[in-house]
């Protein structure tokens, strides 16, 4: 595949939906680079990249500097254009967008890199940031939202859409919670706690641990207090880090 530039469509709200048919252009007050910053889309959607001139020519103090259709491309038209941001697909043909994110930032550390997705999903965010991603963002995406996380990121911010941040909230509630279990439990409760997430019964659970059915429902009363539940379904649940509502207590 080249880089190139695709041919614009007439519509104007399929990926960057509005509630407005025009869109106004943005003023960033005392925040504007003396030169408009060049941004450079990679995605294989024909579509979006007919679209992506348009809409980023429209923002004020932001350009379209270069779009391409795959990673390779990418690589090609970078040195050409020396984009001041650059916005890439998570999912290209060839070259995945995580490996393109890595090369790119090995070879040009200083562009921020915003990654955009229609398929969200929390390891991949972690997985992209610690890669140096400046950002992410899921389609669709309104100008206006973009425009900003772009100003964001030059400023040096990061730029993380309302769904990345609650991914990351959703980590940070389960890592809290795995180190509260660890924490609190013995070795003998974290067993009969995996007997539970296996769904065995309380005379299953005696006889895989050699051991009498009223010491499993002591163990049970244990575990319910220790994680602050009410049933064995919501223990699996704690315990697995998918039900924070509930305190420790030790």
């Amino acid at each position: 595949m080249t880089a190139k530039l695709w041919q614009k469509s007439h519509s104007e709200n399929i990926f960057f939906p509005s509630h407005q048919t025009k869109t106004k252009r943005n003023s960033y007050p005392n925040t504007l680079p003396s030169a408009p910053i060049g941004v450079m889309l990679v995605d294989d959607d024909k579509t979006l990249l007919g679209l992506a001139e348009r809409f980023l020519n429209r923002c004020e103090g932001i350009r379209c500097a270069g779009l391409a259709d795959c990673a390779e491309a990418a690589f090609k038209l970078i040195p050409d254009v020396q984009p001041g941001v650059v916005l890439l697909d998570v999912r290209l043909p060839g070259l995945s967008g995580y490996e393109c994110l890595r090369q790119l930032k090995s070879a040009h550390p200083d562009v921020p890199v915003i990654m955009i997705t229609g398929h969200p999903d929390e390891h991949q965010l972690f997985d992209l940031l610690k890669a140096g991603a400046s950002g992410y963002v899921t389609k669709p995406f309104q100008l206006r939202e973009i425009a900003e996380e772009i100003h964001k990121v030059v400023s040096g911010g990061i730029a993380l859409c309302d769904t990345a941040k609650k991914l990351l909230v959703r980590v940070i509630q389960r890592e809290a919670c795995d180190e509260s279990v660890a924490a609190i439990l013995s070795h003998q409760e974290h067993t009969v706690m995996k007997c539970l997430v296996r769904k065995m019964r309380d005379k299953e659970i005696a006889d895989e641990l050699k051991i009498c059915i009223p010491t499993v429902r002591t163990y049970l009363g244990r575990l319910y207090k220790k994680l602050g539940a009410h049933s064995r379904r919501q223990a699996v649940r704690k315990y697995n880090g998918q039900d924070t509502s509930v305190r420790y207590f030790q």
